[in-house]
């Protein structure tokens, strides 16, 4: 078999069943071989921005590597945006690119002068990049790849093939076993258990790693036995750990902006226990109190933290481990007082938001937060909602209610627009049997808008709900701010998304008002078919969290 049979054969026997990408002459080898294996699907994006996405959401709903394949040169740096953000997101990811060959002449890559070029270019957004030189390389190569992508602090890593490695004959007997997944159990002593136990006023924090290792259920149980707050970080399109909003134990999030519940609970802690935190990150800065507090750490990796006692260790196996010795333990005594002024100021904060947005509920344009009213009442509880970035976006991480965990999945800390859409194909192709809905504005999907045919062509029954007000609303809410009424490129040319999409053979449907919007989601939900709701929204209302909330100004993005 050629080197492109062996790359497909090792991750069949790697368990892989789906790889995002867009074929080119230099990895048509690999296709070759896909096209005879059915145990792995190909998912063609039209953009290989979007195939990074979908395979970094893959990644991190699966826990297993993401794959995505892409051609040399534009086809491998058309998705670097994808790759830096599934990085910053910890998602688990392996990129195949082709690549020129070994031998190569002057101006080896589309006019670029060296062939380590794209090697180079990807390695500061990933755990790992490397090119393959030598054909005996390849399974080592591979084995390495997955360790390193899913250990630790997961992360994508690159992997560049050269076009005559890929035709090149392979050896002898291929030797591919599937990698050992790292399962380290921390080691959790009498003292931390004593100490956890102990702990008048102890709060469990919560960061990306999380969830990427799918601790969420274990997070809540551990808060149960605990009888103790749990919060999680956020950025402002969205939490990094999503869990059920409405769960007794949940406080909220803490980042560049708070939730006060949360940041009343972390600011009378007397303990904090973090879980998948990363120190050199801003959710360790959200740490930073006005009074020193112990904190035990169970993180992936040594880190050094400063300010208490570390285990390291898979944290899904360590969290199992702690709940099996608290469960043989005296329940700890709970602060009761804590945990109702928690429920008190959610409350609070929650009726603060409902009122603003009952306000501007009968408003034309559609106020944004009337359109997350329609959501709330729509979804069932086990949906699945992809947030893109922006300011119509904003509102669902203040309104929307999340009933189940990974409910919601957003850009995370890079903060990428065009997120929403491929994300929700990621997200349809691992839950097939839930309903899936995207959120996105209209500068979000001209970012993305290549791959709404994928919809189409694989059948996947997606809400995709677009808030089109014709601007880039948040930056144009930046200026309202600083530039003194003054607003330059802020303006976007009103865009027919439903007519698009129809053109594509979907179903698209445009409304104007609040009655429109509740008869097109009511259709959408009864057609199980691909459906793009292109709602007129009003871009002038500022999010009212921003009022609400605790601003920390070295956790907003670009300041930490």
């Amino acid at each position: 078999m050629n080197c492109g049979e062996v790359i497909v054969e090792i991750l069949s026997r790697f368990g892989c069943r789906c790889v995002f990408g867009i074929p080119g002459v230099h990895n048509l080898e690999i296709y070759r071989a896909l096209s005879n294996r059915s145990e792995i699907r190909h998912i063609l994006a039209k953009h290989e921005g979007n195939a990074g996405v979908m395979a970094d959401v893959y990644g991190r709903l699966t826990g297993e590597p993401g794959l995505l394949l892409t051609t040399a040169g534009p086809g491998a740096t058309n998705c670097l945006t994808a790759v830096a953000q599934s990085y910053a997101a910890a998602s688990p990811l392996i990129h195949i690119s082709g690549d020129v060959p070994t031998q190569a002449c002057r101006w080896p890559l589309h006019g670029l002068s060296y062939e380590d070029f794209q090697v180079d270019t990807f390695k500061p957004v990933t755990k790992w990049a490397t090119r393959i030189k030598n054909v005996a390389d390849i399974v080592p190569t591979f084995i390495k790849a997955y360790e390193i992508s899913t250990s630790g602090r997961m992360g994508p890593v690159h992997i560049s093939i050269p076009i005559d490695i890929l035709h090149s004959e392979y050896e002898g007997e291929l030797q591919a076993p599937k990698p050992e997944r790292w399962r380290v159990v921390g080691m959790v002593d009498d003292e931390i258990v004593h100490r956890i136990l102990s702990a008048k006023r102890l709060v469990v924090y919560a960061g990306k790693e999380a969830s990427r290792y799918q601790c969420e259920e274990e997070l809540l149980e551990l808060c149960d036995v605990l009888r103790a707050p749990l919060i999680v970080f956020a950025r402002r399109e969205g939490d990094e750990v999503a869990v059920p909003h409405d769960h007794p134990f949940y406080a909220g999030f803490v980042g560049g902006y708070s939730h006060p519940a949360a940041y009343h609970a972390l600011n009378l802690a007397d303990l904090i226990l973090t879980v998948g935190i990363n120190p050199k990150g801003v959710e360790a800065e959200c740490l930073r109190l006005p009074h020193r507090v112990e904190c035990i750490h169970i993180a992936t990796e040594d880190h050094g933290f400063s300010n208490g006692k570390t285990i390291v260790g898979n944290l899904k196996e360590t969290l199992k481990l702690l709940l099996e010795r608290l469960r043989a333990l005296p329940r700890r005594e709970a602060d009761n007082l804590l945990l109702k002024q928690i429920q008190q100021i959610k409350r609070e904060v929650y009726e603060k938001i409902e009122r603003d947005i009952e306000m501007h509920l009968n408003n034309k344009p559609l106020h944004p937060g009337a359109v997350v009213k329609i959501l709330n009442s729509t979804m069932e509880k086990d949906s699945i909602l992809t947030v893109d970035t922006g300011l119509s976006t904003f509102w669902i991480r203040d309104a929307y209610k999340i009933w189940c965990v990974r409910g919601v999945l957003c850009s995370s800390g890079y903060a990428a627009m065009g997120f929403s859409l491929p994300a929700a194909i990621a997200a349809k192709i691992v839950y097939p049997e839930r309903s899936v809905f995207a959120a996105t504005g209209d500068g979000g999907l001209l970012m993305s808008y290549s791959d709404l045919p994928t919809l189409i062509e694989n059948n996947l029954n997606i809400v995709l709900v677009v808030f089109n007000d014709s601007k880039y609303g948040q930056v144009w809410q930046h200026q309202k701010e600083r530039f003194g009424g003054k607003f330059i490129a802020t303006d976007l040319q009103p865009t027919d998304f439903a007519a698009i999409f129809n053109a594509f053979g979907g179903i698209g449907i445009r409304v104007e008002t609040l009655e429109e919007a509740k008869k097109a989601f009511a259709e959408a939900n009864s057609l199980k078919k691909p459906v793009l709701i292109d709602i007129k929204t009003d871009f002038r209302y500022n999010v009212p969290g921003l009022n609400i909330y605790i601003r920390n100004p070295k956790v907003e993005l670009g300041r930490g």
